[in-house]
């Protein structure tokens, strides 16, 4: 059963062993993450994906302050979301 974590605050063998993958999986993380990237800017490019004004919600909305505090990380908070604003 997959849900035994719930109950015992460790997961259960089974999904330990779904969670499990080979070092060798692990080669193809660079192709991808580049094609994640890839997707990302096309769907960006066809004007479905904005992904300044997702992130600048969350700031407007409380959520990335909530997670910057909850790691610890609110020194290195950013007020507006910019993309390639250095060029």
């Amino acid at each position: 059963m997959l849900t035994s974590s719930v109950i015992f605050n460790s997961p259960s063998a089974a999904l330990a062993a779904l969670s499990r993958c080979p070092e060798r999986y692990f080669r193809l993380t660079p192709y991808d993450l580049a094609g994640s990237r890839a997707h990302a800017r096309e769907l960006h490019r066809a004007g479905l994906l904005e992904i300044s004004e997702a992130l600048q919600g969350m700031i407007d909305d409380g959520t990335y302050g909530k997670v910057l505090k909850k790691w610890d990380l609110e020194q290195g908070a950013v007020e507006k979301i910019t993309i390639n604003s250095g060029q």
